[in-house]
């Protein structure tokens, strides 16, 4: 079989004993008497990791099939590192390294990033400008670890959004490009022709994975990826209905949606197989758990949007059930993160709308405001998820930290509560962070747009909609940026030197020229 993309680890829930993950490859079959059972995935014997025998097929993409071991290690008293060999493709054996499992109740060290790709492919130059900080993350996988746990490889890497622009969609399908308004989508028939033509340039997409910069540590990081609109296209779920619901539209989203359940879910929904909360993939509301430390909770912002939602009440009601069960297990984890791969605080909506007579960058300022949970569409939903996780802090004595990507800066929302419901003991506010990382490699803002962000962000604190006493603002990131315009990612590490079992967090925005300090601490409450 010939390996067209992998392999990727996808990370599954364990236990404080055990680490788990799925290694996947889409590979070609090259003949009839090409096989699967032919294939073989060895572990260094010291780490008495555990693997099938052979890979389940989980199904067909294009002209490849995706192929998935099952993987268990034993964590340690001590961080364990091993490395595994991939035999039986044409073009040779795989040896990957520096895969590293953390100690038995160790919070994992996680890589967290958003947006790598580009929107237009002139907006590529070289490898070597628009992927380096993939060579970043991967130098500081390879680094040593301190003594307080900061630094050194990383056990966990989360996609935020955006994994991969598909917006290319429109141009590169002939008959697509033919579609060049609004009406001729609407009206278009999708034949079987052009459902494959649609799964093969997908397929395009995602085969570029093989020789991104990305590649050397989806293969050695177990992660967890959650979409967003260009792994679709852009805007998705924001346009009118009669758009959404046109022929053409699903069409491209069930093949989008089927390539995100392989390359990015792992393949595999089977209740227990999967971190999806919900089986049969109506949404993709994923959720982690590592006993004693922290808590993984990623949102679906796309499967279910539209126009005048965000997330159905299907979600809602997964979302709502995960934290009463979360609450009701005794000794819950210190800290939760929620993954959101729209910010939850960025621009002020009303401040925005004051300077979009005047602002060169008009229409793309709108499109985005349009998609962010700040829209007036929106802010009723938003309110709710505030509320919502602000009532789970309180009950479950946890910090909730909010992830996000999508806008194509860093930047650091705070999410403040007064009121007496959100207050524990002594305590005279509850504050939220959201730490927001973007774009890994999509051009950073010019200077001008840039500029307009910072004004329109720096009205200070706003009042949650309808809601006393909950303030919402974007506050400086470091000791020299307000918002990060350079391209940048978040490194989280536990602080193994608190004295506490419930250990603090350190966040870092890392961008091209390296840490942005100082770190942000973020304590358990």
């Amino acid at each position: 079989m010939q390996r067209i993309v992998g392999p990727i680890l996808h990370l599954k829930q364990g236990d404080s004993q055990t680490w788990r993950f799925t290694l996947s490859v889409w590979a070609r079959r090259e003949s009839r008497a090409s096989r699967a059972h032919q294939l073989a995935l060895m572990f260094d014997s010291t780490s008495q990791a555990t693997a099938d025998p052979t890979p389940r097929d989980a199904g067909g993409f294009h002209d490849g099939r995706w192929l998935i071991w099952n993987v268990s290690i034993p964590r340690r008293a001590t961080e364990l590192e091993t490395s595994y060999r991939l035999e039986g493709f044409t073009d040779g054996a795989v040896e990957v390294d520096r895969v590293v499992v953390p100690a038995v109740d160790q919070a994992p060290r996680i890589a967290f990033f958003s947006c790598n790709g580009v929107q237009h492919p002139e907006d590529w130059t070289t490898q070597p400008e628009m992927e380096r900080l993939w060579n970043q993350m991967h130098e500081r996988h390879n680094a040593p670890t301190n003594p307080d746990g900061s630094a050194g490889p990383y056990h966990v890497l989360v996609g935020g959004g955006d994994q991969l622009y598909c917006d290319e969609i429109w141009h590169g399908v002939p008959e697509l490009r033919a579609l060049n308004t609004w009406a001729k989508r609407r009206q278009a028939k999708v034949r079987p022709a052009l459902r494959r033509e649609i799964e093969a340039i997908y397929a395009s997409f995602y085969a570029r994975w093989r020789v991104s910069w990305s590649a050397d540590l989806l293969a050695r990081i177990a992660g967890l990826y959650i979409w967003d609109d260009h792994d679709i296209f852009d805007g998705w779920g924001s346009y009118e209905d009669s758009l959404q619901q046109c022929e053409v539209f699903k069409a491209i989203f069930a093949v989008a949606q089927k390539a995100f359940m392989l390359f990015q879910l792992g393949g595999d929904l089977r209740p227990g197989r999967s971190l999806c909360l919900d089986p049969q993939g109506g949404h993709f509301l994923q959720a982690l758990h590592f006993p004693a430390q922290l808590d993984v909770l990623a949102l679906d912002l796309r499967s279910q949007r539209t126009q005048g939602q965000v997330m159905a009440e299907t979600q809602w009601s997964a979302l709502k059930k995960y934290l009463q069960d979360r609450e009701a297990t005794g000794g819950t984890a210190p800290h939760l993160l929620v993954v959101s791969s729209v910010p939850v605080v960025y621009l002020n909506f009303a401040a925005a709308e004051k300077f979009l007579d005047w602002l060169p960058w008009r229409q793309t300022l709108e499109d985005d405001l349009r998609d962010q949970w700040e829209s007036p569409a929106h802010q009723e939903e938003r309110a709710r998820l505030i509320m919502t996780l602000f009532d789970h802090a309180k009950t479950a004595q946890t910090r909730v930290t909010i992830l996000s990507g999508d806008v194509h800066v860093g930047a650091r929302g705070r999410i403040t509560s007064r009121r007496p419901e959100h207050l524990l003991g002594q305590e005279t506010e509850e504050v939220m962070h959201q730490l927001t990382s973007s774009a890994i490699v999509y051009p950073p803002p010019r200077a001008l747009t840039l500029a307009g962000m910072r004004v329109i962000a720096k009205e200070g604190p706003v009042e949650l909609s309808a809601i006393s006493h909950v303030e919402t603002e974007v506050v400086p990131l470091g000791a020299r940026h307000f918002l990060l315009g350079q391209n940048n990612w978040l490194s989280i590490e536990p602080d193994l030197t608190w004295p506490s079992s419930r250990q603090q967090l350190w966040v870092r925005w890392i961008s091209e020229d390296g840490d942005v300090p100082p770190p942000l601490v973020i304590r358990p409450r």
